[in-house]
């Protein structure tokens, strides 16, 4: 219960630190037309039948399409983002925040009020963090394996 309740209050911090500083943090790096190519939810926290989960980090693979604004030179992007399931399977406009960990984080605010991030400022912090003796590949071989179970046993 305790697991359940920290990564609760971790998402929710997640979400009020987004809102109340929106004016320094909340902006992007990138914006790219893309389609998602790879959708895995992290490690699900359901330690507790009593605590309802909303949306958890995700690791989102996109292949662009075009660079819309800013600078990525591959054709393909791996990202992080808050989800309570996976986006639909088609092309979209995609905003993107470095993040610290060396990938980037899927903003899903409001296009409108979005601008773009001023030279200079620093890398958001990711979505996800490994825990001490983890990498981020440890962390999504982990959850491809669940999820390849769980996909395993609905059929």
């Amino acid at each position: 219960m305790k697991g359940v309740a920290t990564a609760f209050a971790f998402l929710a911090g997640l979400a009020n630190s987004s809102a109340t500083s929106a004016s320094e943090d909340v902006c992007y790096d990138l914006k790219v037309e893309a389609t998602p190519i790879s959708q895995i939810p992290s490690d699900f926290p359901d330690d507790d039948p009593d605590v309802i989960v909303i949306s958890w980090p995700w690791f989102v693979d996109l292949k662009i399409k075009r660079v819309l604004e800013g600078a990525y030179p591959g054709k393909s992007i791996s990202t992080l983002a808050v989800l309570h399931g996976a986006f639909p399977a088609k092309k979209r406009m995609w905003f993107l925040r470095r993040n610290s960990a060396g990938s980037f984080n899927v903003i899903r605010q409001d296009s409108k009020t979005l601008s773009r991030c001023d030279a200079g400022i620093g890398d958001a912090k990711p979505y996800l963090v490994p825990p001490n003796g983890k990498t981020y590949n440890d962390l999504r071989r982990e959850a491809e394996a669940e999820l390849d179970r769980m996909q395993s046993d609905e059929n």
